[in-house]
């Protein structure tokens, strides 16, 4: 027969698992959550991309940066820059 200090500690060990088992489970829904974000943003940028015009995002950048450096050209004179993008 078991004593009382056996049983306390089998329920002891029958809680931590359960705990264990909880962890488990919150660790799993946080990482659910984090690739379906993942996945969306992957959506989003795919979408981006096919509207994306014959400019990389590295030259419209750049066209950009010399259109910061010498503000007395036009962001329209560029290729790539009618997208209604703000200039600062």
């Amino acid at each position: 027969m078991p004593t009382k200090i056996e049983n306390k500690l089998a329920n002891l060990i029958r809680e931590i698992k359960e705990i264990k088992k909880e962890l488990i489970l919150q660790r799993t829904e946080k990482v659910e959550a984090a690739e379906q974000k993942i996945r969306k943003w992957e959506t989003l940028s795919k979408k981006i991309s096919a509207k994306w015009d014959d400019v990389s995002s590295v030259e419209e950048i750049r066209q950009q940066r010399r259109y910061n450096d010498h503000p007395t050209k036009s962001p329209s004179d560029s290729k790539g820059m009618d997208r209604g993008l703000e200039q600062p």
